[in-house]
């Protein structure tokens, strides 16, 4: 039964007689139920500002290390020049060479995640 539904699956998720949103429906069961998401926010803070990772707050010598690990990253030049040819990249896919919809989608999304990793850095202990 599990064979026959792993075929059908991959046989949907190939198939160019469903739409891109029934795609969408189908990756997203997919998604939340192997687990591959986590289900929870990873970076939280409490009433007082304190900062918790997995639910677990930080004592003062993990606080002080995550804290220059991401000034480093804020800070790491490698980073930010990778980061400026992702964009160029997907701008370069979405914008010049958007032949499907799928395409500029994609693209769209890469720069949202671009951009939310670079706000997550810079608003982490703002």
């Amino acid at each position: 039964m599990l064979r026959l539904l792993t075929k059908l699956t991959i046989y949907l998720l190939r198939s160019k007689k469903i739409t891109g949103e029934q795609r969408a429906k189908v990756m997203s069961v997919l998604l939340d139920n192997i687990g591959v998401l986590p289900y929870k926010k990873i970076l939280t803070y409490d009433e007082r500002g304190n900062v918790a990772i997995n639910g677990k707050l930080l004592d003062i010598d993990q606080l002080v290390a995550f804290k220059e690990s991401v000034d480093a990253l804020k800070n790491n030049y490698a980073r930010q020049v990778f980061n400026q040819q992702r964009k160029y990249m997907a701008i370069e896919m979405g914008v010049h060479q958007g032949l499907n919809t799928e395409q500029i989608v994609f693209s769209k999304a890469c720069l949202w995640e671009i951009q939310q990793e670079e706000k997550l850095i810079e608003d982490v202990f703002a």
